[in-house]
């Protein structure tokens, strides 16, 4: 777990340092800054799966680890899902 608000001058220097030995790597999209944001898009191909949780709640987080394990798309809008699931 790293800190998404610590770091100083260059973010995508420090999340790949801090991130070097990460397999997958799953954000959490309301406790972060922008610029953490970026930086991880920027190094995201340096992990075996990447993706966004929009919380920290357990049910968001969960998906986020199987979308990243199964490399579906990093971040999938829940109303869509919802709407979705309430179709079929």
């Amino acid at each position: 777990m790293v800190d998404a608000f610590y770091h100083r001058r260059n973010p995508e220097v420090y999340f790949s340092r801090r991130l070097s030995q990460a397999d997958y790597v799953v954000m959490v999209q309301n406790q972060s800054k922008h610029n953490t944001s970026y930086a991880l898009a920027k190094i995201k191909e340096q992990f075996k799966g990447f993706a966004i949780a929009k919380n920290l709640t357990g049910l968001q987080v969960e998906q986020a680890i199987y979308r990243a394990f199964e490399g579906l798309p990093a971040f999938v809008d829940q109303t869509v899902s919802a709407q979705r699931s309430a179709i079929i």
